[in-house]
């Protein structure tokens, strides 16, 4: 199993399924995507794809899956037995209603985008991060503009979010 972010190393570990991680710079996430056979999880303004991490590639079964909830739910059909269940099959519905409500809350508003994003993209290599930067402007504007430090608007999106 070659995994394509960190972040679903605990699903693994639980399960038992050994596996290699991949770190993948920004401006290389589409190529591996396509290069693996993963579509786009969404689409930006523009109409253009957006491929997303995490993402899996079984050889096993030589699959690919993107998106944390649909690499759990691959997880459990094809390796049934390893370890325990994730996601037990009469919870996906909750747990698919939970992921929308969590998501409205986390980025209704754009708040926590405003506040994270400069963070972000100064953490970013310098070769991904200007390409980063663009795309994210495209969707919500200048990113030194979002929450500049110590200013009303930053407070504004902290008083938000905590809401």
């Amino acid at each position: 199993m070659h995994l394509l972010s960190p972040h679903l190393s605990i699903a693994l570990n639980l399960k038992g399924i050994a596996y290699k991680t991949v770190w993948v710079e920004y401006l290389d996430i589409a190529p591996l995507c396509k290069k693996i056979g993963v579509g786009p999880t969404t689409k930006y303004p523009d109409g253009s794809p957006q491929y997303t991490l995490p993402a899996i590639y079984d050889p096993n079964t030589s699959t690919a899956e993107v998106d944390s909830a649909a690499i759990v739910r691959y997880l459990e059909k094809n390796y049934p037995s390893a370890g325990p269940t994730l996601l037990p099959p009469e919870l996906d519905a909750l747990q698919e209603a939970f992921q929308a409500a969590f998501a409205a809350t986390m980025f209704g508003g754009g708040h926590l985008v405003a506040l994270t994003l400069p963070a972000v993209c100064a953490a970013m290599p310098s070769r991904s991060a200007e390409a980063f930067r663009r795309a994210r402007e495209g969707l919500h504007g200048p990113v030194d503009q979002l929450a500049p430090p110590g200013s009303e608007k930053r407070a504004a999106h902290w008083k938000g979010l905590e809401a």
